[in-house]
């Protein structure tokens, strides 16, 4: 998976985790293996293709993370080919702008456009989102249209062994733009349920603010590819 060898001329389903990544977390690997497990068990087998899909980084607010969107590539990709999911996920290089959320809707048809020219028909789309996602798609421009390109998976985050969110104020959250009738009548079924995460949830701004001040937490936040790789380059500015 992850080969267009491999997947040339069928048809596919594909999941999307899109992220900040700044920088990839062990909680965003968690996230990516759970999305590639609950995929298994969904699709059951190998009938799906996984991705992740970066945004593009400008200036976020804590200034802790003001690095180009080149060394940002380069970064994710170091970490993704040291990955033990780098075989079951593709690490899409098409950046999104979350300060554009318009794009995102855009994105999704292109990446469709993108697959279908390769003769792979997408026949279902799911996007592995967060309810911090969700409470923004409102904002979005063409989220009228969303439910044509994709359904929703959400996960749950928790924090101090609490979730940080309840699943049912996400889905009313989507019932509120209408996104859920609107799946309902487009694929016969709204997208199942909500999924666990394993452990405590790590923000990129808190690993973000730990890095800064040299603290890498000893195998707590980051893998050793992506601790080594943030040393070497001195990103996020870690000194």
């Amino acid at each position: 998976m992850g080969h267009d060898q491999d997947v040339r001329g069928t048809r596919k389903n594909l999941i999307i985790f899109g992220t900040s990544a700044s920088p990839l977390t062990l909680m965003h690997e968690a996230i990516i293996e759970t999305m590639v497990a609950h995929a298994k068990k969904y699709w059951g087998g190998t009938n799906f293709l996984a991705m992740l899909l970066p945004d593009g980084i400008s200036n976020y607010p804590d200034k802790k993370s003001v690095i180009t969107n080149q060394q940002k590539k380069s970064f994710l990709n170091h970490v993704y080919h040291q990955s033990r999911w780098r075989h079951n996920v593709t690490l899409e290089t098409l950046l999104l702008d979350t300060n554009q959320p318009s794009k995102i809707v855009l994105t999704l048809g292109e990446l469709k456009r993108k697959y279908h020219k390769k003769n792979i028909l997408i026949e279902e789309l799911v996007l592995f989102t967060s309810a911090e996602t969700i409470s923004n798609m409102h904002q979005w421009s063409g989220v009228d249209v969303l439910h044509t390109l994709c359904n929703i998976c959400v996960f749950e985050r928790k924090s101090a062994d609490k979730i940080t969110y309840d699943y049912a104020l996400a889905k009313a959250e989507l019932e509120k733009i209408g996104f859920v009738e609107k799946a309902k009548k487009n694929t016969g079924s709204f997208y199942p349920s909500v999924v666990s995460l394993p452990g405590k949830e790590l923000s990129s701004t808190y690993v973000r603010d730990r890095i800064a001040q040299g603290d890498f937490g000893g195998g707590e936040l980051l893998s050793e590819a992506a601790e080594e790789y943030i040393k070497m380059h001195q990103l996020f500015n870690v000194h």
